[in-house]
C-alpha cells in the first residue's frame, strides 16, 4: 500500500534531475577530455609536491591518486552542493539568478572535476591531512581563480569552487596516503 509523502509537491525537480539535466550546452567528449586533462595533471602535479616535500613513494602515489579522485568526485558535488545551500540561504527572488546554476553548469562542462583534480593532487602529494588540505584549497583556488579571470567568469567564482573541490580532494588523498605509507 503506498502512503502519500508528507512533503508538499514542489515544482522543483529532483536532485538527481537537476545533476543529469546538461545545461552548458558543452558536448559530453569535451568535458571528458577536460576532467582526464586534470586527472593526468593533477597526478604529476601530485607527484611532483611529494617528491618537493619529501614524501615516501608508497605514501605519494596512492596520496596523489586519491586526492586527484577525490577532488574529482566529491570535491566538485561538495561545490555544486554548497552553491545549492547559498542559493536557499540567500533567497533569490529569481530561480535564473541562482549561484548553483552556473556551478551546475560548470560541473557538466568537466571544470569543477578539472579543478578538484588539480587541487586534489597537489594536496595528496603533500603529506598530512591538513598539509592536504591546506595544499589543495590554496592550489584549487589559485588555478580557478587565474583560471576565471582569464576567461571572463569571475575570480571569485574560480576561487570559491577551486578552495572547495581542491580542500576535499586534497584531505582525501592525504589521508589515504597517510594510511598507504
Amino acid at each position: 500500500m503506498h502512503t502519500p509523502s508528507r512533503r508538499p509537491p514542489s515544482n522543483r525537480p529532483s536532485l538527481v534531475v537537476w545533476l543529469a539535466t546538461n545545461t552548458s550546452g558543452v558536448p559530453r567528449a569535451q568535458a571528458r577530455r577536460l576532467v582526464v586533462l586534470g586527472l593526468i595533471l593533477g597526478l604529476l602535479l601530485g607527484l611532483l609536491t611529494g617528491t618537493l616535500a619529501g614524501t615516501p613513494f608508497e605514501a605519494r602515489l596512492p596520496g596523489a591518486v586519491g586526492g586527484v579522485l577525490g577532488g574529482a568526485t566529491f570535491g566538485a558535488l561538495a561545490a555544486l552542493l554548497l552553491a545549492g545551500l547559498l542559493d536557499r540561504a540567500a533567497r533569490w527572488s529569481d530561480p535564473l539568478l541562482g549561484y548553483s546554476g552556473h556551478v551546475r553548469m560548470l560541473l557538466r562542462a568537466g571544470e569543477l572535476s578539472f579543478l578538484g583534480a588539480l587541487g586534489g593532487g597537489l594536496g595528496g602529494g603533500a603529506g598530512g591531512t591538513l598539509a592536504g588540505l591546506a595544499a589543495g584549497a590554496v592550489a584549487g583556488g589559485l588555478i580557478g581563480a587565474v583560471l576565471y579571470r582569464l576567461r571572463g567568469l569571475g575570480t571569485a567564482l574560480g576561487l570559491t569552487v577551486g578552495i572547495v573541490a581542491g580542500a576535499i580532494g586534497g584531505s582525501i588523498g592525504a589521508t589515504i596516503g597517510r594510511l598507504g605509507g
